[in-house]
């Protein structure tokens, strides 16, 4: 392990979270707590936390994870104010509570973004979502401190020194420029035959250190976090496959690599394509006839406009809103109406033809709900080249919404 010469403290995001966390002590009757200074690499965290699209809840989240990794004293006070459900692994309901005014939720976190990203990693407690923890890989922790530490199943390359040509050189140049270009929407994969480990190993590294990149061998590409730590380490991963003359190889853990796509911002309806080739039964061998084609539809911007009121008459909550995507209406979508901190399952609503929902709900306080509307799972619209036909599209969730609707006080 080594340290980098500089690290960049105070990181914002990082503040921002232990300033949550000093209110929540406080309250639990720790006013004397001061949070200490965590200093952290606040480029590799930024570069994870763009790489992965998270919102800025979601960051928040990841920061917090970050300082209780680092420093011993915040661990012990979020023991301290979880008492006596928790230790010191930051529980989802904490996560929520410091961050609901950033539509932070238990069941949110689950499906988050940081968690695709490995960034956020949940314990195996046989409990309620609120009540298991969360946590950030140790490698991962060690990356965004500004450390080197390499990740289970990965290591520097360790093959003899070969000596490459000048012409293998240019080539690698060449082969590190296409690399850097998507084809397709879709990340290129270089794949180097050699007459033996050694001689793939040096051209590998060369087209790498053409790249700027440092490579490193890969051997197990289940690790979480795995493509978040190679982006922000600036790392190539290496892969050594061997096989007979005329048998295959399997690539498709190479997936495993590729960071979170970062959305459009330009506005439009943005269509993405994939196409999945199931193995055969018994053999084992790609089947080509059954290709089947899946579809991603994300439209930019993607609204929801929420308003909330309070019904005298009925003593009742009144959220009216609106769906649109790309300026036009979302109809018969799905959305979900949570009341903050509240564990009782959401309310379901659908949009109408003209992308509109009412949702009445019995409140005798000032309460505050949470809107979300997940991705939509459709049916396919037009020819595709796939044998097997398209199975479904996918059109993105929009950004949720907090509203409060206030109960005035009773008169008389």
């Amino acid at each position: 392990m080594n340290a980098p010469p500089s690290l960049v403290p105070p990181d914002e995001l990082i503040q921002d979270a232990l300033g949550r966390l000093t209110e929540v002590s406080r309250s639990a009757g720790h006013g004397e707590w001061v949070p200490p200074a965590v200093p952290v690499c606040t480029a590799r965290l930024r570069q994870a936390i763009d790489g992965a699209g998270l919102e800025r809840g979601e960051a928040l989240t990841v920061a917090l994870l970050l300082a209780v990794e680092c420093d011993a004293s915040i661990a012990r006070m979020i023991a301290t104010v979880q008492a006596p459900v928790g230790g010191g692994r930051v529980l989802a309901g904490l996560a929520a509570s410091l961050f609901a005014h950033e539509q932070v939720s238990a069941p949110g976190l689950w499906c988050s973004r940081a968690v695709a990203a490995g960034l956020v990693v949940w314990g195996d407690e046989p409990a309620p979502l609120p009540e298991r923890t969360l946590s950030m890989p140790s490698w991962l922790a060690a990356a965004l401190s500004g450390f080197t530490a390499l990740p289970p199943g990965v290591s520097d390359l360790a093959q003899p020194r070969v000596i490459l040509t000048a012409p293998a050189f240019g080539a690698a140049a060449t082969q590190a420029k296409s690399l850097a270009h998507p084809v397709n929407g879709k990340k290129p994969l270089l794949v180097v035959r050699a007459n033996c480990p050694a001689e793939g190993e040096a051209m590998a590294c060369a087209v790498a250190e053409a790249a700027g990149l440092q490579p490193c061998s890969v051997t197990d590409a289940s690790v979480p976090g795995l493509g978040t730590w190679l982006a922000v380490m600036g790392r190539m991963p290496v892969l050594h496959r061997s096989a007979a003359p005329g048998e295959p190889i399997d690539l498709t853990s190479l997936e495993l690599f590729l960071t979170p796509i970062t959305p459009p911002t330009s506005a439009g309806t943005f269509l993405w394509h994939s196409f999945v080739t199931p193995k055969t039964p018994g053999t084992n061998a790609p089947n080509s006839a059954a290709t089947y084609e899946l579809r991603a539809l994300v439209p930019v911007p993607h609204k929801l406009a929420v308003k909330g009121s309070f019904e005298a008459k009925l003593r009742a909550a009144v959220l009216t809103g609106l769906l649109t995507e790309v300026g036009k209406a979302q109809a018969h979508a799905d959305v979900f109406v949570a009341t903050s901190g509240s564990d009782a399952f959401p309310i379901h609503a659908r949009t109408d033809a003209h992308g509109r929902f009412t949702v009445k709900e019995r409140i005798s306080r000032t309460t505050t709900f949470l809107l979300d509307v997940p991705d939509q799972t459709v049916d396919c619209t037009g020819a595709t080249t796939a044998p097997g036909g398209c199975l479904s599209t996918t059109i993105s969730a929009a950004g949720g919404k907090r509203v409060r609707v206030v109960v005035p006080p009773a008169h008389g």
